[in-house]
């Protein structure tokens, strides 16, 4: 299906309800260990799971990255655990613009990445510009040549 050197990017939401979207999440890994090569670049855009989450799409495919937003914000216990269980180098900043406006705006934009990058820091316990200075790097790692 799929070639491992071009991301695949996966947007996976369950339904109302389902906060960590654990259905959708394990029934995606299901139909991707038969049609993708363990090699494969995956990039789970809007990460807001659980820790075994991660450990569970680490484990089928180690070249995963979890991108996460300012929806961090109103993460509760188990989904910082999840955030906690991202490796370093499997981290990655998104704004996920128009959605999840910071402060009194009525959208976000690219430019509000600062502060994703400092809700996401408290909880990873490094400044927003290290974490920053990490997840570019992350995304070189899995967009550049």
């Amino acid at each position: 299906m799929s070639k491992p050197e071009l991301p695949l990017v996966l947007h996976l939401r369950g339904p109302s309800g389902d906060t960590y979207g654990s259905d959708v999440t394990g029934r995606c890994q299901a139909i991707m260990r038969r049609v993708c090569r363990r090699e494969q670049k995956i990039h789970v855009h809007c990460f807001t799971g659980l820790s075994q989450v991660v450990n569970d799409w680490l484990s089928d495919f180690p070249n995963t990255f979890f991108g996460v937003t300012a929806a961090v914000r109103r993460f509760d216990e188990e989904q910082k655990s999840g955030l906690r269980a991202i490796p370093r180098n499997r981290l990655l900043l998104e704004t996920d613009a128009p959605y999840f406006p910071v402060g009194n705006v009525p959208y976000s934009t690219p430019a509000y990445l600062g502060d994703t990058a400092a809700f996401v820091a408290v909880y990873l316990n490094i400044g927003p510009c290290d974490l920053m200075q990490l997840t570019l790097r992350n995304a070189m790692t899995l967009y550049g040549s």
